[in-house]
C-alpha cells in the first residue's frame, strides 16, 4: 500500500468520532492483533496554548481515537507527551495545563510525561 492521505471535515464531536472511526477502518490490519497490546498516542503538546491556536493537538480528537481504539477492544493505552518547549525545566506541566491528564482518567487510560519517563528499548 503507497502513503494515503486522510482529511475529514468534522463540524461536531459526532463528526470527529465518525471520521476516526471510518480512517481506522481503512488501517485496520494495521493495528496489533493483540488486545492487550500496549499502544501509545502521542499527540503534540508542544506549548501551554489551546489548540484553538493550531499549536496543539484537540482533546477531542484525542479522545475520538481513544474511543475507536476501544471500541476495538484495545485497553492498554497511553497518551504520551515530551515537550521540548521548556515548560517543564520551570515546573509548568502541559499535560495537565492542557486537561490531557482529566481527559485520560475519564477514558480510563493511562497518561505519561515523556519527560519523566524511565526509557525503554524498543526492538
Amino acid at each position: 500500500m503507497g502513503p494515503r492521505l486522510d482529511i475529514v471535515k468534522a463540524y461536531s464531536i459526532k463528526d470527529i468520532v465518525k471520521g476516526v472511526g471510518d480512517a481506522f477502518g481503512g488501517y485496520r490490519d494495521l493495528l496489533p492483533s493483540s488486545r492487550s497490546a500496549r499502544i501509545l498516542i502521542k499527540p503534540n503538546m508542544n506549548s501551554n496554548m489551546n489548540a484553538l491556536t493550531g499549536n496543539t493537538t484537540d482533546l477531542r480528537l484525542v479522545a475520538a481515537v481513544i474511543k475507536a481504539l476501544k471500541g476495538y477492544g484495545y485497553s492498554n493505552i497511553t497518551v504520551a507527551e515530551g515537550t521540548n518547549s521548556g515548560f517543564y525545566r520551570n515546573g509548568i506541566s502541559v499535560i495537565s495545563r492542557l486537561s490531557y491528564d482529566r481527559l485520560a482518567r475519564h477514558y480510563g487510560v493511562k497518561i505519561a510525561d515523556l519527560n519523566y519517563s524511565e526509557t525503554v528499548s524498543v526492538d
